[in-house]
């Protein structure tokens, strides 16, 4: 609370990530670059956070978990909900080669903006470059977490014929990782059947 600007700072960092890049920070911060840099060297100096590389490239991290819980449950509600949302919007718009490398963490700033549609979008990118990689824990997961935000949308035909798709999916998914005879994979098609 003493280190002013720096606060805020560290509020914005703390709804990126446990480590946040400098780059996206100095996108989502309204204040001139060298106020950003002295609020980040006053939180570094203050013990709060460990910069890792020099500025553009740099990197900072909440020397602990509790320290980014901390800062982000100061935050209000609402605001939360508008930050989440612009960094969703400024990671599309302007880092649009880490949204397709990581569409989960578009997926993640979207449902805490409140954003079910978009969520549900990467959410479900994200289970197919998991199962692409075969990584098949990963993908059901996402797939999963897509299928749950679906259940908050209302019941019309566009969300039917995407909760077959994403259960056809996962039950590809479902085969590669347990197998034809599985009690879940048939769970899962005779829901499509549905």
């Amino acid at each position: 609370d003493r280190l002013g600007l720096a606060k805020d700072i560290a509020q914005i960092g703390s709804a990126l990530g446990r480590e946040f890049g400098y780059e996206l920070l100095r996108e989502l911060v309204d204040v001139a670059e060298r106020e950003l840099e002295d609020g980040l060297r006053a939180l570094c100096a203050s013990g709060l956070m460990v910069q890792e590389g020099a500025i553009p490239l740099a990197k900072y991290l909440f020397r602990h978990a509790l320290i980014q819980d901390a800062a982000y449950g100061i935050l209000p509600k609402a605001a939360r909900r508008t930050l989440h949302l612009r960094i969703a919007q400024t990671l599309e718009t302007k880092f649009a080669e880490r949204t397709a490398r990581e569409p989960e963490l578009l997926a993640h700033h979207y449902e805490q903006a409140g954003l079910i549609g978009p969520a549900i979008k990467y959410s479900a990118l994200a289970a197919r470059r998991a199962a692409e990689r075969s990584a098949n824990i990963e993908a059901l997961l996402y797939f999963d977490k897509a299928l749950d935000l679906l259940a908050q949308m209302p019941h019309a035909s566009e969300r039917k014929a995407l909760e077959l798709d994403l259960l056809l999916a996962r039950g590809r998914t479902l085969i590669t990782f347990k197998g034809y005879a599985a009690d879940d994979v048939e769970h899962n098609f005779l829901k499509a059947k549905e």
